[in-house]
């Protein structure tokens, strides 16, 4: 983490590395320009979706008044910088008259903070075989071959069924419960996960009240596949193995056993999962 009086910058160690004259030149900028240290952001993060996910519940989730956030993409997978239409190339050209600029038009997206249990994300949780397939960290593997490494892990899981037993309770007062048996679960707001794979037939970003939730409810992972494959360019359907719906209220999902999840790529186990929208909002500049 490298942090300055006028903004805290959270960065991986080898970005911070890397990017340091860059960091050292853009605090100079701000010092010499009021107008410039009055519109810069509460924090700079630079990282994939990990680093956010630090961001929110080491650092954000203290102190959540503060949440004015330029992001920077800087990881394996991007996902949530997808989601947000942000050049996930863009640390190749950056330079500080760039990130003044990023700062003087103060366009922003205005994204809810999720909750996942006691955990804070912004992007998607995988639950079962999607947590399974997507890869965790730095993983040459991933970041090689991007959302081909998703199809490839899922293809493995073919050999190993995984089946869950899974409840769904949802609503107000007069909650509805739905079970399924299936592969895994996908909620969020983002669109995608795995490196650029959408997870969503939702045609944009969920940046509002709702949020969505994708679930395999066939046992057999070439089927899921296909749908998942279609789901990339199409509304999905009735004889789809996979459904996908919104919800606006919190979404409570329980299963037969402990299972590996994902909070915005990063592992957890859990046996009950209760989703929604806290009442906290990030402030994303864009460009």
């Amino acid at each position: 983490m490298y942090i300055e009086d006028y903004v805290e910058i959270l960065a991986k160690d080898d970005s911070k590395e890397n990017y340091k004259f860059l960091f050292d030149h853009f605090k100079h900028r701000v010092e010499s320009d009021s107008k410039l240290s009055e519109l810069a952001p509460d924090y700079i993060v630079i990282g994939g979706d990990g680093s956010l996910s630090y961001f929110l519940n080491q650092v954000f989730k203290n102190n959540p008044s503060k949440n004015k956030v330029l992001y920077i993409p800087d990881g394996t997978a991007n996902d949530f910088a997808r989601s947000l239409n942000l050049s996930i190339d863009l640390l190749e050209s950056l330079d500080s008259d760039k990130m003044a600029d990023f700062i003087y038009s103060q366009k922003k997206i205005d994204c809810p903070v999720m909750k996942c249990n006691d955990l804070f994300f912004i992007n998607v949780v995988t639950m079962g075989a999607p947590a399974r397939v997507t890869e965790s960290g730095n993983n040459k593997f991933k970041e090689m071959l991007g959302q081909f490494s998703y199809y490839l892990s899922a293809l493995e899981e073919i050999f190993e069924k995984h089946e869950l037993e899974m409840k769904l309770s949802f609503g107000g007062p007069d909650r509805k419960t739905m079970n399924f048996n299936g592969l895994g679960v996908i909620v969020g707001q983002g669109l995608y996960a795995g490196g650029g794979v959408k997870v969503t037939d939702s045609i944009g970003a969920m940046f509002g009240k709702h949020f969505y939730c994708t679930i395999s409810t066939d046992q057999n992972i070439s089927s899921s596949l296909k749908s998942l494959l279609k789901m990339q360019s199409e509304k999905l359907n009735e004889e789809d193995n996979i459904k996908s719906c919104l919800f606006e209220e919190e979404l409570k999902l329980s299963f037969d056993q402990k299972i590996p999840i994902k909070v915005d790529g990063e592992p957890f186990e859990y046996e009950e999962i209760l989703f929604g929208k806290s009442k906290h909002h990030i402030q994303f500049l864009t460009y």
